[in-house]
């Protein structure tokens, strides 16, 4: 672990603290000018630390945050570098449909079989893509397996983003799946590239432009 500064200067907004401290001291001399004066008892000393470190925590606390700390952590994470996964969710209003009231809708089933998939592929890097009549990526491939939940829990959800065709009864293009190869989604690296698809199949109809896309090298 290592700790830097942004900052360093801003440790100077710490010094401001001998203003405070300065004005209870002589508010203290002053109050115990007074009790002799009344001839009256003098409270110990100790009973002002309690105020004198709220008033120096104040100016440090500031003082530190001025100075923008960073803590770097490193971890090493073992990972193939020729295979890599994506994994694509229509995110399409059907997907909204479930086998029953109160069971889980089938983009939930998407994104809960999606992670068992995650578990079983230990060092290969997989992505997440989201599917309409348009693919967009939200997650290139990586082995953090942290990274790929959080995309999937927080990122993927129903019509996120919505579909061009609108007023379109199938929102789904599975031909919107050939900008995968075309675009060059994966890795020149990755040579075993391998794509899973999770929809409910209720789609435009799909024509050949789709298997030419695919008809490249590699596979």
């Amino acid at each position: 672990m290592d700790v830097r500064f942004l900052t360093p200067l801003g440790a100077a907004l710490a010094l401001t603290l001998l203003l405070p401290l300065a004005v209870l001291v002589l508010r203290e001399r002053r109050a115990r000018s007074v009790r002799t004066s009344l001839g009256l008892a003098q409270r110990p000393l100790r009973s002002l630390v309690p105020l004198a470190a709220a008033l120096a925590a104040v100016p440090c606390l500031l003082g530190l945050a001025a100075m923008q700390p960073i803590v770097e952590t490193t971890r090493t994470i073992d990972e193939r570098t020729d295979a890599e996964v994506f994994v694509v969710a229509d995110v399409s209003r059907s997907m909204l449909a479930s086998a029953r009231s109160g069971a889980p809708t089938r983009l939930e089933r998407v994104q809960s079989r999606a992670e068992q998939l995650r578990a079983e592929l230990p060092g290969v890097r997989v992505g997440i893509l989201s599917l309409t009549d348009r693919m967009l990526p939200h997650l290139f491939p990586t082995a953090d397996e942290s990274v790929f939940r959080s995309t999937l829990d927080k990122s993927i959800g129903i019509e996120r983003p919505p579909p061009a065709l609108f007023f379109s009864t199938r929102a789904t293009q599975l031909n919107a799946l050939a900008s995968v190869p075309e675009r060059g989604f994966f890795s020149p690296s990755a040579r075993k590239r391998l794509l899973v698809v999770y929809t409910d199949g209720e789609s435009q109809p799909v024509d050949s432009e789709l298997t030419r896309a695919f008809a490249r090298t590699p596979p």
